[in-house]
């Protein structure tokens, strides 16, 4: 069975929360000429492509790497409640909670910012023909708070996808 989409509430929540956190962070600088300066990916375009395309929200953490960890961590998970008689009451979660779980945590407002459309497509490797042409953002540029969301939510695993010089 297929997982459902993420319900309309979540997803703008997402964009409303992305967008509190943008404009909190205060009007960027722009990081070349021909960019959008609230395309947040732009600043790591070594190619200095101009923005293209509305703005958007993204995952820094893709979405779908967040639902597969939290898949795998609470699949075989069990809840254990203790009932009246001493004893431990065990099961395991239901296929729809897991879902429910994975949505919350996928569609967290932490983990997002504004790209154009452009930017946003290389990021996700949906316009890349070859690996040079990939943004690739460093974990020294990552916000802070995208650092905060998966330590606390224990996806710090994820983190890997950026690049280190250490």
């Amino acid at each position: 069975m297929a997982k459902p989409k993420a319900p309309v509430w979540l997803r703008e929540s997402f964009r409303d929360g992305v967008e509190e956190l943008v404009c909190g962070e205060g009007r960027p600088e722009k990081p070349y000429p021909a960019a959008n300066p609230w395309c947040w990916l732009a600043q790591h375009d070594p190619a200095e492509r101009p923005c293209a395309g509305v703005l958007e929200r993204f995952h820094f953490i893709r979405r779908q790497d967040v639902e597969a960890a939290i898949w795998q961590d609470l699949y075989l998970a069990v809840v254990e409640e203790p009932l009246p008689t001493g004893e431990t009451f065990r099961a395991p979660f239901l296929t729809g909670e897991v879902w429910d779980l994975m949505d919350v945590v996928a569609w967290d407002a932490r983990n997002g910012a504004l790209a154009c459309e452009e930017h946003h497509r290389r990021y996700d490797n949906h316009q890349v023909g070859l690996p040079r042409d990939r943004l690739v953002v460093p974990y020294a540029a990552l916000p802070g708070r995208v650092r905060v969301f998966a330590f606390e939510r224990g996806l710090d695993r994820l983190l890997d996808r950026f690049s280190t010089s250490i």
